[in-house]
């Protein structure tokens, strides 16, 4: 029996990192398409548009949470425009190489954000909430789009809209901790 192939793209970053090891847990083959050629794993270079799967030419799954880390420098105009870069180009690049691969994958998973909304403040919000108009919403637009020519009969499309992560490993929880200090140690006379 074939195990379900899952390549993963954006393994190194928080939520990646977790999910590799709990794919393979489960049971998949897991794929992680990472930036600089490997020996045992797909890679790509998305300047040059190119991509080599290796044995994930098909893959049952794709995990798209490929971008620059959005929390880890002050959003100038320069870090605006690699925020934005990083999740369309590389969107684009996938929809467009999956699209004509045969079987086609028969889920894509593209990361998104609760910041699609807004700040709607005590508003309640759902799936048919319209987008607000702040840079993250119109990000987070943006890379919703760019994932929507994958969807046909064969491959289900999820924009899945995640919030803050919250993990011991770092993120926004590493910020929010009170920075702790050693407390030397303490020998007890004899």
């Amino acid at each position: 029996m074939n195990k379900t192939k899952v390549l993963i793209i954006g393994s190194s970053g928080l939520i990646g990192s977790a999910l590799v090891p709990f794919l393979q847990a489960q049971g998949f083959e897991v794929g992680r398409l990472l930036r600089k050629p490997q020996e045992l794993h797909p890679y790509w270079d998305i300047k040059q548009r190119y991509l080599h799967l290796k044995t994930f030419n098909t893959p049952d799954v794709i995990i798209n949470l490929a971008g620059e880390n959005i929390a880890n420098a002050r959003w100038t105009k320069q870090k605006k425009r690699q925020l934005v870069e990083s999740r369309i180009s590389s969107t684009k690049l996938l929809v467009e190489h999956f699209q004509n691969v045969s079987p086609p994958p028969k889920l894509f998973i593209n990361a998104s954000a609760i910041g699609f909304y807004g700040d709607r403040e005590q508003q309640q919000l759902d799936e048919s909430s319209t987008v607000g108009n702040d840079f993250v919403s119109q990000l987070a637009l943006q890379w919703e789009q760019a994932s929507q020519g994958i969807k046909n009969i064969a491959t289900r499309l999820v924009n899945l809209r995640t919030g803050v992560v919250i993990s011991k490993d770092g993120g926004a929880l590493t910020k929010m901790l009170p920075k702790t200090t050693k407390t030397p140690k303490f020998t007890a006379p004899a």
